[in-house]
């Protein structure tokens, strides 16, 4: 397989603005993948549920809203250090960070880097056809299945493999319940789609990167670790979503 040759059709043409987190091509706003991934899951209703924590704790919605924003702040904070690391590790384009996060990648990718071959990080890819664009973490070319994959990081506290409501997304996906494997199962697969599409190559399984404490109750382990998750296989699904795009 010629990697040199792939990564030049990865070259993409999209234009990305940081400040809105929008694609354009030749002067056209592009669907965000993110923003097709929220419609196969009911909104969040955060006035109604601010409101209904304020009244738990005595306090004004306001603070409520407040406090998941910083939240929220941190958290993006944290996933773009972590992102930043794991490109410089892999590329030397980035930056080094100190943090649990950055030493449990460092140990993953010790090992990693033995199996597979960096093409691409942070790649825009996209389907002019469609008109949608999302940015995957990595592409690599896997040693031991001779083919492409597509990994994406998650920094996210819990990483949940099951509804903890009961929930399940919306068709064509309402065999999957509402959680961080299905959601993020169809966002890679968004992008692994793209990139066959884009290189008219053959792409394996793709991977959701947990970064975080392990999961498992019956793990002895402690710490911050990287939990590899073999994202659904969805072409069926994913073809529909985007012949309705």
């Amino acid at each position: 397989m010629n990697l040199d040759a792939i990564r030049k059709k990865l070259k993409s043409p999209v234009k990305f603005n940081d400040a809105d987190h929008s694609y354009h091509l030749k002067g056209k706003k592009l669907i965000n993948v993110g923003s097709v991934v929220k419609r196969f899951k009911e909104p969040f209703d955060s006035e109604y549920w601010a409101a209904r924590k304020a009244k738990e704790r005595g306090v004004k919605p306001e603070v409520v809203l407040a406090e998941w924003k910083a939240k929220g702040d941190i958290a993006c904070a944290k996933g773009h250090r972590f992102h930043s690391h794991a490109q410089f590790r892999m590329t030397g384009k980035g930056k080094l960070s100190a943090t649990p996060e950055a030493e449990a990648f460092d140990a993953w990718w010790e090992t990693a880097k033995a199996n597979i071959e960096v093409v691409a990080c942070e790649v825009v890819l996209h389907s002019e056809a469609h008109g949608v664009s999302g940015t995957a973490d990595l592409v690599a070319y896997s040693h031991k299945t001779k083919l492409l994959h597509v990994f994406d990081w998650k920094t996210n506290g819990k990483f949940e493999t099951e509804s903890a409501y009961g929930k399940w997304l919306l068709n064509p996906f309402g065999h999957l319940p509402e959680c961080a494997l299905s959601e993020y199962s169809i966002q890679v697969g968004l992008y692994r789609m793209m990139a066959s599409w884009l290189t008219e190559e053959r792409f394996g399984d793709s991977f959701i990167m947990h970064v975080g404490e392990p999961q498992s109750v019956s793990s002895t382990m402690s710490g911050i670790k990287i939990t590899p998750y073999r994202a659904h296989s969805l072409t069926d699904q994913l073809t529909e979503v985007f012949e309705k795009l």
